[in-house]
């Protein structure tokens, strides 16, 4: 839940996007690191691999401190033989 007791906070916003991006390419570099979070820039946001790859990556992002709950796919290129 949200710090105010409603709904989770979600990614949903263009610079939300950019900011979350930004925060994986970080937690790529160092995954046992402590990370800012992407909405209220605390330290301590976990964020969980859940890739079902090769189609696409998935991350699963969670801080306590503002309540952002909420996942990002990134799509992976696909493979194509050639003919």
């Amino acid at each position: 839940m949200g710090t105010d007791g409603k709904a989770p906070l979600k990614v949903g916003s263009a610079a939300m996007i950019a900011n979350t991006m930004s925060c994986l390419k970080d937690w790529r570099r160092d995954p046992k690191g402590k990370h800012d979070c992407p909405n209220c820039g605390k330290p301590g946001v976990v964020i969980t691999d859940r890739s079902a790859r090769p189609m696409a990556e998935w991350y699963h992002f969670h801080c306590d401190a503002c309540g952002l709950d909420d996942s990002l796919c990134v799509p992976m290129p696909t493979h194509r033989p050639l003919l």
